[in-house]
């Protein structure tokens, strides 16, 4: 069971990983979509908010919920509700994990075979789009 929650795990770490790389995310312009997935997915991650007075740094939560009010949202983590005007005012969302994105695709190559056949096949889209764009961008 404890291999399983490792497996989804990393699943999830890769996943993040992936999606917030500069090269897909240029600006870290976050969206209400991509909050969503990460309630959804029980993320672990770490995220700066900064406000017109203050700067939030949060390590190693989770986002529970967003509650919509006229002219703000809540963000609520593990028992912090934090109110922002902006979802400009996210300035960084990465994965909790110390493991690098290399390592985490690496891992995550040899655990696929024990997922069904259309996360399979995401996933795979995903590594291989990942390390296709990775190429052009970053060869030495």
């Amino acid at each position: 069971m404890k291999i399983k929650i490792l497996h989804r795990l990393t699943l999830i770490d890769t996943f993040i990983q992936i999606n917030t790389q500069e090269i897909y995310m240029p600006n870290k312009n976050y969206t209400l979509d991509f909050l969503l997935t990460l309630i959804t997915l029980g993320a672990n991650i770490n995220m700066n908010i900064q406000s017109e007075k203050s700067i939030f740094s949060l390590n190693n939560i989770v986002i529970n919920e967003l509650l919509f009010c006229k002219d703000k949202f809540d963000i609520v983590c593990d028992g912090i509700k934090i109110s922002i005007n902006d979802i400009q005012d996210i300035k960084l969302i990465e994965s909790a994990t110390t493991k690098n994105i290399n390592d985490n695709i690496s891992d995550l190559q040899h655990i696929l075979s024990e997922y069904p056949d259309k996360i399979r096949q995401d996933f795979n889209n995903l590594i291989e789009n990942y390390k296709a764009v990775s190429q052009i961008f970053f060869q030495d």
